[in-house]
């Protein structure tokens, strides 16, 4: 990599340190259960705090962004 980062250590440093893979057409649902189990979710964010739906699809530069709140609503 050209030009990035590197840590003390020498290594380039990670852009997005947790970042996970999901399969086409996951929903923020299935991306909520792969990463965070069988805790309550309470709502999930994307960028600007705004709020979306455990149904919407997660695509490249739609949803691919999230925040998960747990508890309850």
């Amino acid at each position: 990599g050209g030009g990035a980062d590197k840590d003390s250590t020498g290594h380039e440093k990670a852009v997005f340190r947790d970042c996970v893979l999901v399969k086409k057409g996951s929903t923020v649902a299935d991306v909520y259960r792969k990463i965070m189990g069988d805790a309550p979710m309470a709502f999930v964010e994307t960028v600007g705090g705004v709020r979306v739906s455990e149904e919407e699809v997660v695509a490249v530069g739609k949803l691919d962004i999230l925040s998960f709140k747990v508890g309850r609503a």
